[in-house]
C-alpha cells in the first residue's frame, strides 16, 4: 500500500500540503485530516459562506461546512471506487483526472519531471 501524506502525524491532501502545515501550522483541520490556509479559504469559500448570515456564528458554519466536506469526499470515492485497485491513493486518481482536464492542478513530487 503507497504511504498517504500526512500519516501517522496527520492527515493532508497532498505531500506540499502536509510540508506547508509542518511548517505553518496549517489552518485546523477535520477528523484527523489538517488544511493549509489556503485549503481552509477554498473550503470556506465552498462550503461555509452560504451559511454565514449576520448574526450567525462563523465556527458553528464551519463545523456544518467541514460535515458537507467529508459528506462530499464520501461521495466522491464511493463513485470513483469501481474504477480503482485495493490500496490506490484516490486523491491521486482525481489530481490525475484534473490534470487530464486541463485543470492547473498540483503533481505529486516523486512524478514531477526534471526534463
Amino acid at each position: 500500500m503507497e504511504r498517504r501524506p500526512g500519516w501517522p502525524r496527520f492527515w493532508a491532501s497532498t505531500p506540499s500540503a502536509e510540508e506547508i502545515i509542518s511548517l505553518t501550522g496549517g489552518d485546523g483541520g477535520y477528523h484527523g485530516v489538517r488544511f493549509t490556509c489556503q485549503e481552509r479559504a477554498a473550503l470556506d469559500r465552498l462550503y461555509v459562506d452560504r451559511f454565514v448570515a449576520p448574526g450567525l456564528r462563523r465556527t458553528m458554519a464551519t463545523c456544518d461546512g467541514d460535515r458537507l466536506a467529508a459528506i462530499d469526499g464520501l461521495r466522491i470515492v464511493a463513485w470513483l471506487a469501481r474504477w480503482l485497485e485495493p490500496g490506490d491513493d484516490p486523491l491521486r486518481a482525481v489530481i490525475s483526472l484534473a490534470i487530464q482536464a486541463g485543470w492547473d492542478a498540483e503533481l505529486w513530487p516523486e512524478e514531477v519531471s526534471n526534463e
